[in-house]
């Protein structure tokens, strides 16, 4: 697992600028700029995206993504992320 400073060094190295839906949740997860709220709508969006007709192929590689959103809703959790 990695720690949020790991994460947030990440974030900052990451290319935004995606087309596909689930890239569109990724480059969301990686964002720079989170709130606690635009976490919560992020965990939303990303659940109703994996309830969808969406291409399984997709949902997986957006499933490679999700550690880094549970890592920052775990930081809401804890107060880090207000």
């Amino acid at each position: 697992m990695y720690s949020l400073n790991e994460l947030v060094d990440y974030i900052h190295k990451k290319p935004i600028g995606h087309t596909q839906e689930w890239e569109k949740l990724r480059d969301r997860i990686y964002s720079p700029d989170h709130t606690a709220k635009s976490l919560r709508k992020l965990s939303g969006d990303i659940k109703d995206y994996f309830e969808s007709d969406a291409p399984e192929e997709d949902k997986k590689k957006l499933m490679g993504y999700t550690e880094g959103l549970a890592i920052l809703m775990d930081a809401v959790r804890k107060g880090l992320i207000k």
